[in-house]
């Protein structure tokens, strides 16, 4: 196995998009072909280093390294990668590339199995990536055609598509001193969201109260306390549905962080001193929280 280190990216050009596409489809490949993940993270690692992408392809990057991705999604994954190959005119180097960051002792499972198909011509014989007949018919149909969803990547999608959710990703996505990960990130704002959508904070006082309540009640330092309030300045809770929040906090928590945070709205529920609407809103997220544990 070659390192990616001798992999030199001015070899395919400076199409920044087929390089995310390369790097997403390896890691579905890794899970495919049931590769040794920590060898798979340290490649990945490696590869970024020359990669250049940019901060969002990053926060994709990420997405496909949170957890093994189905069939589904490596073909899609797939079809995001011919298409960006068929635009840079370049399948030969795309498909030794992957080839290279392929285990020797994987390479033969890899040309066998159905995610490459395409790559290395099951049923044409030798061929190389992408035949020029197959990339013209393709072109022309690709005004009528989309390319297939990856669900993952949707999700994200419509994550950042929520009212201040691009910039509190922005001002915390690997920052120091917590250095968050895509995932980390998402839990940080969904736990504002929580905060926005039952807590009145009016006034510093509100504040530095909230930020005692967790510390008491889920165990954050002040430094996460402070991070959630600053979010919580930038959404707007009237336009988030209390039960998105609470499902996709809980698909993304920690256990830990789950049952505490449960508490935290339990609290806000029983807290006869908060406005009516926001108890209103506290029960309707235990609600969604007690759901989404099913």
């Amino acid at each position: 196995m070659l390192s990616a280190k001798a992999i030199f990216w001015s070899q395919l050009g400076d199409d920044k998009e087929l390089r995310l596409r390369l790097i997403c489809f390896y890691l579905c490949l890794s899970w495919e072909l049931y590769l040794d993940q920590a060898e798979v993270s340290d490649q990945i690692e490696q590869l970024l280093v020359g990669a250049q992408l940019s901060a969002y392809q990053r926060w994709v990057v990420e997405l496909y390294r949170e957890d093994r991705t189905s069939l589904e999604e490596g073909r899609a994954a797939f079809a995001r990668l011919k298409a960006a190959v068929r635009r840079c005119h370049n399948g030969k180097k795309a498909r030794e590339f992957l080839f290279s960051i392929i285990p020797d002792n994987k390479q033969a499972a890899a040309v066998k199995h159905p995610l490459m198909g395409d790559l290395v011509g099951h049923r044409a014989g030798p061929t190389h990536l992408f035949s020029v007949r197959r990339a013209r018919i393709t072109s022309r149909k690709a005004s009528v055609d989309s390319l297939p969803v990856v669900e993952r990547e949707a999700e994200f999608d419509d994550f950042l598509r929520k009212p201040g959710f691009l910039e509190s990703f922005e001002l915390f996505w690997r920052q120091p001193p917590k250095n968050r990960d895509n995932k980390r990130t998402r839990v940080l704002i969904l736990a504002a969201a929580i905060v926005a959508l039952i807590t009145p904070l009016t006034d510093e006082a509100d504040m530095d109260r909230e930020i005692g309540l967790l510390q008491r009640k889920c165990h954050f330092s002040v430094e996460t306390g402070e991070a959630i309030i600053r979010i919580c300045h930038h959404l707007s809770p009237e336009f988030l549905d209390p039960d998105w929040v609470a499902q996709s906090f809980i698909a993304d928590a920690e256990p830990a962080d789950r049952d505490s945070y449960e508490t935290l709205v339990q609290t806000a529920a029983d807290n006869e001193n908060l406005p009516t609407n926001y108890r209103m809103l506290a029960r309707q997220l235990l609600e969604a929280f007690k759901l989404a544990r099913f």
